[in-house]
């Protein structure tokens, strides 16, 4: 009784393969009784027809091309032919268009410079295939050489077939689905009891556990975490995304991701930056310049100098020039405000010492009691006969004072500060009782 050989091939790859000249050859020959393809036989259903076919037939032809790989109606014959344990030939013109469950079986390499010599070769290869079962090896070299082959059972065939779906789903990123079909693989190995293959079934399922738990990490950290930080630093919450970022860099530390520990080291140096910037100029609106205000109400104006200095230093650190503006503008107004005040404050405590007021003049002369004002700064200040035997140390303060008369008094000795008085340019010291200059 002769062989029955169903061909699987896309519609399209027909002249390609010569498949009408091809049937009809080989149909010709004693040992093959039937030629089965759907495009010349079949009537109805095409499921149906392949259902009924591929079960019927000795051995099943598969012609593999870019157009076949897309067929899904080749793939459904193709993996029918598996699932009833039939003896497959794949043909080809390139090695990679062939399943890679199929790339076991021995197969042939069609030559289109040389049609009738591939039509013999697979004759050959029909007949030996037949006789001697499902020969299972390297494919052939591209010279077309059939080369060596050994038996295989039909557990490893059974192995193999799971194993490539487990590794198709992974490819996919399926890990549910490439676990389940390695777990059917390492059932097949188990009951073939084939250590060999038992041990790589486990090897398979502890590689795809670890790859799992990475794939679960990457996508924690890319769909949870990261946009979690970013958020938190476009919110300026940065203490916050500190945290996530050393979460996102404690995970990628566990699975050694440079260009991810690299990135988060990055953000949190830069969020710790921000955070101290932000915190600083947080403590300038919310502390500083409130006590500075509230100095410059109570009329505090040396203190009141002294924040808005401490503002500006801080803003010019920190790079606040909004605020770095503003505390320069204070400051130069404090500071005005505070010569003032203290010009104001050593006068009336002269004129309670020497029990006479000062009046402002025009001229400083020798003999002047008075002061003498440009704008706002002091400039000349005349204590000609007053009896003073001292001078207050804040006497210093005066720091816009040019001329000064000291003359028929009664002073020992000048403050130690009094060579502070650094726009002094006349002074008139005769007629006291002066022993040491500082």
């Amino acid at each position: 009784m002769g062989l029955t050989i169903f061909i699987s091939y896309a519609t399209k790859d027909k002249d390609i393969f010569h498949i009408t000249e091809l049937s009809s050859k080989l149909e010709k020959s004693s040992e093959i009784a039937e030629m089965l393809y759907w495009e010349e036989d079949a009537y109805g259903s095409i499921t149906s027809y392949m259902e009924k076919n591929v079960r019927k037939c000795d051995v099943f032809l598969l012609f593999c091309s870019p157009n076949a790989k897309k067929s899904k109606w080749v793939k459904l014959e193709w993996e029918a032919a598996i699932n009833e344990n039939k003896s497959i030939i794949p043909i080809f013109l390139d090695i990679k268009h062939v399943p890679s469950l199929l790339k076991s079986f021995r197969g042939l390499k069609f030559d289109q410079f040389n049609v009738e010599s591939t039509f013999q070769q697979l004759h050959d290869l029909i007949i030996n295939t037949a006789n001697k079962g499902s020969l299972i090896s390297d494919l052939p070299t591209p010279s077309g050489s059939t080369g060596s082959s050994s038996p295989i059972s039909i557990s490893q065939k059974e192995f193999n077939y799971y194993k490539t779906l487990g590794n198709d789903a992974l490819n996919k990123l399926n890990h549910d689905e490439a676990l389940e079909m390695f777990k059917k693989a390492l059932e097949t190995a188990e009951k073939s009891l084939d250590l060999k293959l038992t041990k790589e079934a486990k090897s398979l399922i502890n590689n795809l556990k670890h790859q799992k738990k990475k794939f679960e990490a990457k996508q924690k950290l890319e769909k949870g975490l990261v946009p979690k930080a970013e958020k938190a630093m476009q919110a300026n919450n940065w203490q916050h995304a500190i945290e996530i970022w050393k979460e996102i860099k404690e995970i990628a530390s566990t699975n050694s991701w440079s260009d991810i520990i690299q990135n988060a080291t990055e953000n949190i140096n830069e969020s710790k930056q921000k955070q101290m910037r932000f915190e600083k100029r947080k403590n300038i609106e919310t502390e500083l310049i409130p006590e500075a205000e509230h100095a410059m109400s109570a009329n505090n104006w040396q203190h009141a100098t002294n924040i808005w200095q401490q503002i500006k230093d801080i803003a010019k650190d920190y790079g606040f020039s909004d605020i770095k503006q503003r505390a320069l503008e204070q400051y130069n107004e404090c500071e005005q405000k505070s010569n003032i005040f203290q010009q104001k404050e050593i006068i009336e405590n002269l004129e309670v010492s020497i029990g006479k007021s000062l009046p402002e003049v025009k001229r400083i002369n020798y003999d002047t009691l008075g002061v003498k004002y440009d704008g706002n700064k002091l400039i000349g200040l005349g204590l000609y006969a007053c009896g003073l035997t001292t001078l207050p140390d804040s006497f210093s303060q005066l720091k816009n004072l040019q001329y000064l008369i000291l003359r028929n008094n009664r002073l020992t000795t000048l403050p130690d500060s009094f060579g502070d008085l650094k726009s002094l340019q006349k002074l008139w010291l005769y007629d006291n009782k002066l022993t040491t200059l500082p």
